[in-house]
């Protein structure tokens, strides 16, 4: 007859499913993380967009989205720069204050350049932005990337967004 509980054999057989599953979690979580990351610095750089055409119509001046892997800033351009000015500029704009600035997670890659935006919130500068193809139609968007998670925010020239 037995004693009743575990033998060592048993325990250790029981705590090395238990490792190899936390492993498995953690490779998951480690996934997860990446992808919330991703997205969530896409939804930040699309609301910056929008805030700017809001503000570019209820201000009436020109706003500038600066944007880059190592963030986004946007704001009112310095009071000099006219619309054509801005979007002909060969170097972003300087803003007269940044109205805001979000840094982007380690490791996002995203292409360097900038967006200017007009009263009543007319969004330029959109041919400098990668064409996406939505069912069938071209629209211009902005790569966030981390590893191989990829989001993609497309643009409108009303400033509307949206993160795919």
């Amino acid at each position: 007859m037995r004693d009743a509980g575990l033998t060592l054999l048993e325990l250790l057989l029981v705590l090395a499913i238990l490792g190899i599953l936390l492993a498995l979690a953690g490779l998951n979580f480690g996934g997860s993380a990446r992808a919330l990351a991703v997205t969530g610095f896409a939804h930040e750089l699309a609301l910056a967009i929008q805030q700017s055409a809001t503000r570019a119509n209820t201000n009436n001046q020109v706003y500038a989205v600066r944007y880059a892997s190592t963030g986004v800033t946007w704001g009112p351009v310095a009071s000099s720069m006219t619309l054509s000015g801005c979007e002909t500029a060969s170097t972003a704009p300087a803003l007269a204050s940044a109205t805001g600035t979000v840094a982007a997670p380690t490791g996002i890659t995203t292409p360097a350049g900038w967006l200017c935006i007009s009263a009543p919130g007319l969004v330029t500068r959109l041919d400098q932005l990668t064409p996406c193809n939505e069912n069938g139609v071209s629209i211009p968007c902005l790569a966030v990337r981390r590893g191989t998670t990829a989001r993609r925010v497309l643009v409108s020239g009303n400033g509307q967004t949206e993160v795919r």
